[in-house]
């Protein structure tokens, strides 16, 4: 079921937003203004799955 959710495209805008905002993780006011109009789930099986492939700390995330 996860698989649905997982978007390379995706999961590309998040690195992007990461290093724009690096060092600092994005506040959510930040996070918001990016991916607003994306859905919360999609957005965490995204993240999460750039932590499982080592290509995210998960201290770049603030939750």
């Amino acid at each position: 079921m996860e698989n649905k959710f997982i978007s390379y495209r995706l999961q590309g805008d998040i690195l992007r937003a990461l290093f724009v905002f690096h060092p600092y993780a994005p506040t959510g006011k930040q996070y918001f203004n990016c991916f607003g109009e994306r859905d919360e789930f999609q957005m965490m099986i995204n993240i999460m799955s750039l932590v499982a492939k080592g290509l995210v700390s998960r201290r770049a995330v603030i939750v």
